[in-house]
C-alpha cells in the first residue's frame, strides 16, 4: 500500500502540467481553453474539477484565448457558443483568485459575448448569452454595486 502511495505521489510530481496556468510558451493558455472547448462541447454540461479551478484563474483571459481560437464560424453555432458561455461562467466562478489582477475586469468577456449575443440567431442561446452577461456582471460587480 506504502509502495502505491508513493508511486502516485511522484507521478503528481513528475506528471506534466495538466493545467492552463503552465506559463512559458503558452501564455495566453490557448492549448488548455481550445482543449477544454472541445470537451465543452461534446459533453454538454460536463465538467473536470482540475480545469474549472485553473478557469477560476483566467478570467477574461479566457475570451482573449478564445477569439485567438476560434473562427468566425464558430462563434455562430450554438453548441460551440454554449460551450463558450460555460468556461466564462467557471472563469467567473470566483473572481478574488483571477490570477492576473486586470483579468478581474471582463472588458474583453463582454465584447465577446455582446459580440454573441448579435450574432447567434437562436433564440434559446441568445437567452443564455444574456444570462451569462448578467451572471459576469454580478460577479464581477464591486461590493458597493453588489448591495445596492
Amino acid at each position: 500500500m506504502r509502495f502505491l502511495a508513493v508511486v502516485f505521489c511522484a507521478f503528481l510530481v513528475c506528471a506534466p502540467p495538466l493545467s492552463g496556468q503552465a506559463g512559458g510558451e503558452d501564455p495566453y493558455s490557448i492549448t488548455f481553453v481550445r482543449n477544454n472547448l472541445k470537451n465543452a462541447a461534446a459533453f454538454p454540461g460536463g465538467k473536470i474539477s482540475f480545469a474549472v479551478k485553473d478557469f477560476q484563474r483566467l478570467g477574461d483571459g479566457v475570451s482573449i484565448a478564445m477569439l485567438k481560437v476560434l473562427e468566425d464560424e464558430d462563434l455562430k453555432n450554438p453548441k460551440t457558443v454554449q460551450a463558450c458561455l460555460s468556461l466564462i461562467r467557471d472563469s467567473f466562478g470566483y473572481p478574488p483568485i483571477i490570477s492576473i489582477s486586470v483579468n478581474r475586469r471582463p472588458k474583453v468577456t463582454m465584447f465577446l459575448l455582446n459580440y454573441l449575443k448579435r450574432n447567434v440567431s437562436d433564440p434559446q442561446t441568445q437567452r443564455d448569452v444574456q444570462e451569462t452577461i448578467e451572471y459576469v456582471g454580478h460577479q464581477t460587480a464591486s461590493p458597493e454595486q453588489k448591495w445596492n
